[in-house]
Parts: structure tokens; C-alpha cells; sequence
């Protein structure tokens, strides 16, 4: 076969350096003295995002196995692992993945920049390999629960190897919330916790354990009593952490009967485990117990956030190579205006989708340093940005395997595998119907007066493309949410999700609106994507009648991704 003919194979060496937006988005958004001062970090997680692509094939095609017992026929229920999940591994914790977020400076002198830090360059890892990066989340999550927490022996302990320099003395971590007869309603959590002379002990199942064997893990059990708050609702769950080896060989007061066949994210071991009054350390009590741990699954929203966005990069990076490279009817197939089109129509919303749910991580970091407007505003838009950018990884997956054609459905390629993964983003951490009424339940507590002051100030001192248009979007929104709240109970509910697509449309078109503002060198590429979107109503549905045809040269921006 001569070389003409042979289908394009993108080797990429490292995913920060071929991704021109991010580097100048990052740029911008840290400032370059905290951008250069991170730079390294960023180059480093982008080769290691890279090298992961071929061990993150084998580990997807050798799932963990559980082995229960040892030859001497003893309960281990020990998990084994293909070898390639240590090389991603070491690809990850190893690099500080988890553990940079615990050392200096990150947790001191640039504690402000601290979570968007840790996300921006653990993105570049999870292009590659999003089973490994979700207990990379459940460990800073719970690293993030603690740290708050009173500092008990315990705790110190683990927050201690949450922050160890070497791979084989940190600690992993995870989450046990789900039990069969409830799922989403945790209310209907039964797990029982009983206090003994000894300490605390947890009696029951769990029916969805990822990360199984993590050595420690946040469990919510019910307190013992039989009023009413105690034995229904979330108010009875008390919050507990679980250590595998406190006290020694803790594991064996609890069974894991089977390990989860998953449609994706298969590098992950996910097991139903059944607890036979195994040690645990009391957190929080009656009525905090489950407001404690909302504390994690909301901070593991914005982890499936990134894995969405990061998927999404991925894909069109896949897509932008092929397309570039690959012949047809006499043209690359970038310079075929329907396929032209079609990739733009990904990227612009990409660009919204990135630029929206940094900008949710930046009211984190403000929010957890004493600003309360930003934690009103991080409150509202975690749940409208893991709804929508869950949905947007498995379109754009899927677009980007259509625009490649038949050689990307081969598993083979990596776009089957990342297809896979995606499609459990829009569940976990909650449904998108779950945020939808999440969102509700933030918007009835906190009110929109803060975020509608944030994405007011987009607006201030310009007259950009779409300034007119996004006055007026904004304005209809206010006047929606307000006849929202005036509607019945399951009439907000059947809207919800309505309300969720507006918001995350207005406020990531004014975000990318002071994005282009404010950067001379993203300028370019935000007004594009206004042009493109500020039409449009809901995100995902491919071209719109609505939009503004593009000449063919100015979709040239989007061709640079």
C-alpha cells in the first residue's frame, strides 16, 4: 500500500502542546505569572495525557478481576490489575495529580487559584483516560470533605498520604452512596451504623462502589433510632469514613460480591459490597451527616464536568487530525464546506461549554476563600454545567467519529472507547433530571441575584459583537426564572430542564463574551462563537436554521483548535 493511501494515525507526544486554545485561554485566565510559574505542570500532565493513550486501550481490554479468596480458601476479596493500570497510575498520581493539590503552594500561598489549577491540568490526563480519573476525583474529593473536618487522628492520616510525594505511599479514596432500593433517593438509604464499646460499625449493602478497594472511603449510614428523622429521610444519615487497614485488616468485615461489567470506564474496579460490622469513624451527625457529603458529590461534579470537556477535546482533536489529512473527492475533508461546518458548529460550543465551566470552578475557589457572592454563583451553575456538559461529551463523541467515518468505529481507534466512557457522564454524581432539580432547589435557597450580577458584569464597559442580543437574552431569562417561581411545584419541575438549557446558553455566551473582551488574543475566536450561537436555543442539536450562514473562510478560526 502506498503511504498516499494509508488512513491518517495520529501520534500525538503531548496533548497540552497541540491544544492552541487551551494554552491560550489558560494564559489568560491564571495571568501569565501563575501560568508560567505552572507551565511545567501543564507540559508535564500533557506528555503523560499522551503516553496513557496506548495503556489506556489494554487497561480498557483487561478489566479488573476480583479474586475473593487466597489458596488457603480465606475471604481476601483482593482486586487484580492489568499491568497497564499501574503504568496509568503512575501517568497520573504519580505525576501529583491528587497530591500537588495538597502541597505547597497550592494549598497556601496560591490557594485562591488551587482548584482551578488541579482541574485545568488534570484535564490533560483525562483526554486520554477517564476510568483512572475517576478515583482521581473521589481522592480529591474526599481530601476536600476532610481538610474541612475536624482534625482527628484519622483524618491527619489520610490527608497525610492524600499529599505524599511517592506513588506507593499515597492513598486513594472514594464514596459509598448508593444502595439498591433508593439510587438517587438517598433518603432511602439502610445502611445502619450501630456504636459500639469498641466504636462505630456499619451493617448492610452498598450497591455501586467505584474505586472498591481505595483505602478510604466516605460512607453514609443510618444513626440508630426509630423516630421518624432517623429512620427515613437524609437527616437520620450520619457521615462516616471508612479506612481499609484501621484497624488492621478492616477489609475483612466486609464482602464485595461482585465487580460491576460496565459499559465503559472498565479500568475502574465498581463493586456491591456487603458490610458485616466493619470499623468506621464518625464525621457528622444527625441532620449534617448528608449536607457534609453533598460537599463531595458537589466538588465531583465539576470532576465529571472536566471528564465531559476533556472528552469533547479529544474527540475533535481526533476529528481536526483526520480531517486535515484525510483526501476525498479531490479535497481534504476540512476543506469540504458541509464537513467544515459541521466541526465548527462543535468547536464554538466547546468553547462555550470550556469557558463556562472554568469560570464555575473560578466561583469555587473565590467562594471557598470568603467570597459568598461566588459561592452563590458556583452553587447555581454546578449543577447546570455537569447536566449539559455531560450530554455535550457524548455528542461530541459521536459527531467526531461521524466526521472521521467508518475507521473511527473500529475499536481499533480510540473514539469507541471514549463513546463509552462518555456515556456515563450525563449519570453519574446524579441524572441530568437530578441536577435539573437541583438547580431548583439552589435557585429557591440562594435566589439568582448573584449570578445575575456576575454575568451583568460581563456586559460592563462594552459594545461587542452580540452585546445587544445578550442584553436581551438576559433580560427574557430574568423574566422566565421569575415566572418560574411562580408556578406550582410540578409545573417548575416539568421545566426544569428548560431552565437548565437557558441558563447554561445565557451564561456561557456572556462568559465567552468577556472572554473576547478582555483577550486581544482569544478575541477573534470568541466572536465567532457568538456569531454562531447566540441564535441558537438548546445545545447539542447540530446546525441551526437560525445561525447566520459563515462564509467558508471565516470558519477558518475553528479549524485551529
Amino acid at each position: 500500500m502506498s503511504d498516499s493511501n494509508r488512513l491518517p494515525l495520529p501520534q500525538f507526544k503531548n496533548l497540552f502542546e497541540e491544544d492552541s486554545f487551551g494554552q491560550k485561554f489558560f494564559r489568560h485566565f491564571f495571568g501569565k505569572e501563575i501560568f508560567e510559574k505552572y507551565k511545567s505542570q501543564f507540559e508535564a500532565m500533557g506528555e503523560a495525557g499522551a503516553k496513557a493513550t496506548p495503556f489506556s486501550k489494554e487497561a480498557d481490554l483487561n478489566e479488573p478481576e476480583l479474586i475473593s479468596f487466597d489458596e488457603q480458601g480465606l475471604r481476601v476479596d483482593k482486586i487484580k490489575y492489568h499491568h497497564s493500570h499501574q503504568i496509568l497510575e503512575e501517568l497520573s498520581y504519580g505525576k501529583g495529580i491528587v497530591s500537588k493539590k495538597y502541597q505547597s503552594p497550592m494549598i497556601d500561598k496560591d490557594r485562591s487559584y488551587r482548584h482551578q489549577l488541579g482541574f485545568a491540568i488534570g484535564s490533560y490526563f483525562a483526554q486520554t483516560e477517564t476510568g483512572i480519573f475517576c478515583p482521581i476525583c473521589m481522592t480529591d474529593a474526599l481530601g476536600y470533605v476532610l481538610e474541612k473536618h475536624e482534625q482527628s487522628p484519622e483524618v491527619k492520616e489520610v490527608l497525610k498520604h492524600l499529599a505524599a510525594e511517592k506513588l506507593k505511599d499515597q492513598w486513594q479514596g472514594a464514596m459509598f452512596l448508593t444502595e439498591i432500593q433508593g439510587g438517587s433517593d438517598v433518603g432511602a438509604n439502610i445502611l445502619r451504623s450501630e456504636q459500639t464499646k469498641d466504636g462505630w460499625k456499619i451493617f448492610g449493602e452498598k450497591w455501586f462502589c467505584s474505586n472498591v478497594d481505595a483505602q478510604a472511603a466516605l460512607v453514609l449510614a443510618r444513626l440508630p433510632g426509630e423516630e421518624g428523622d432517623l429512620k427515613h429521610g437524609t437527616k437520620g444519615l450520619g457521615l462516616f469514613l471508612l479506612l481499609r487497614e484501621t484497624p488492621k485488616e478492616n477489609w475483612r468485615n466486609w464482602q464485595v460480591n461482585r465487580l460491576k461489567s460496565k459499559l465503559g470506564v472498565r479500568s475502574m474496579a465498581s463493586g456491591e459490597v456487603v458490610f458485616n460490622g466493619a470499623y468506621v469513624h464518625l464525621l457528622a451527625g444527625f441532620g449534617k451527616g448528608f449536607k457534609m457529603m453533598a460537599e463531595m458529590v458537589n466538588m465531583s461534579r465539576l470532576y465529571n464536568s472536566v471528564s465531559s470537556i476533556s472528552i469533547a477535546r479529544r474527540s475533535l482533536l481526533e476529528a481536526l487530525y483526520f480531517g486535515k489529512a484525510r483526501t476525498a473527492f479531490g479535497k481534504t475533508l476540512s476543506e469540504l464546506p458541509l464537513w467544515r461546518s459541521s466541526y465548527s458548529d462543535l468547536v464554538s460550543e466547546y468553547v462555550l461549554l470550556h469557558t463556562l465551566l472554568f469560570q464555575t470552578i473560578r466561583a469555587l475557589d473565590k467562594g471557598e476563600c470568603g467570597d459568598e457572592a461566588s459561592h452563590k454563583v458556583a452553587r447555581a451553575l454546578t449543577p447546570i454545567c455537569k447536566a449539559i456538559t455531560g450530554k455535550f461529551s457524548v455528542h461530541a463523541s459521536a459527531e467526531a467519529m461521524e466526521l472521521i467515518g467508518g475507521n473511527a468505529y473500529i475499536e481499533d481507534h480510540i473514539l469507541p472507547r471514549l463513546m463509552r466512557d462518555a456515556q456515563v457522564l450525563p449519570i453519574w454524581e446524579g441524572t441530568t433530571h437530578i441536577q435539573s432539580l437541583d438547580l431548583l432547589r439552589s435557585l429557591k435557597k440562594e435566589g439568582a441575584e448573584a449570578l445575575f450580577a456576575r454575568l451583568t458584569a460581563c456586559l460592563k464597559d462594552s459594545k461587542g459583537v452580540g452585546h445587544q442580543q445578550l442584553q436581551k437574552l438576559q433580560k427574557e431569562l430574568a423574566e422566565y426564572l421569575k415566572d418560574l417561581s411562580l408556578r406550582d411545584v410540578s409545573s417548575q419541575q416539568r421545566l426544569a430542564r428548560e431552565a437548565v438549557e437557558k441558563l447554561a446558553r445565557v451564561a456561557s455566551l456572556s462568559f465567552v463574551y468577556e472572554l473576547g473582551r478582555e483577550s486581544a488574543e482569544l478575541r477573534e475566536l470568541c466572536e465567532a462563537t457568538m456569531k454562531r450561537q447566540i441564535d441558537r436555543k438548546f445545545f447539542c442539536t447540530g446546525p441551526s436554521a437560525q445561525a447566520p450562514p459563515f462564509a467558508f473562510e471565516e470558519e477558518s478560526i475553528f479549524l485551529t483548535l
